[in-house]
């Protein structure tokens, strides 16, 4: 009896292990730049919101783009220029570029 028991943690524990390295290996995956997913920000408009607990910055343009970003990010940001945003494969902002004329 004590054998299955020993069985059953080990297996128990490889399991846990393997679960871990596939979510790990999700979390990097959705971190990496999307080549794919670059747009053109025109007109870009710059957003802050004090909320109780957090500042909140965000960014829109003339196109259908809303986001919240970093306030180091915030601060870069001119306000009615244009951008190049790329983002990444979970949809955040991976990249912004000021679009050169």
């Amino acid at each position: 009896m004590k054998v299955l028991e020993w069985v059953f943690y080990l297996v128990l524990f490889i399991g846990m292990f393997a679960l871990t390295v596939v979510f790990m290996i999700g979390i990097n995956e959705s971190t990496k730049e999307d080549k794919d997913s670059v747009s053109t920000c025109t007109n870009i408009k710059k957003f802050y919101k004090d909320d109780i607990f957090f500042d909140n910055f965000y960014i829109a343009c003339d196109e259908p783009i809303n986001r919240e970003i970093t306030p180091d990010l915030y601060t870069r940001i001119e306000e009615g220029e244009n951008y190049i945003i790329t983002f990444t494969k979970g949809g955040d902002i991976y990249s912004i570029v000021k679009e050169v004329e």
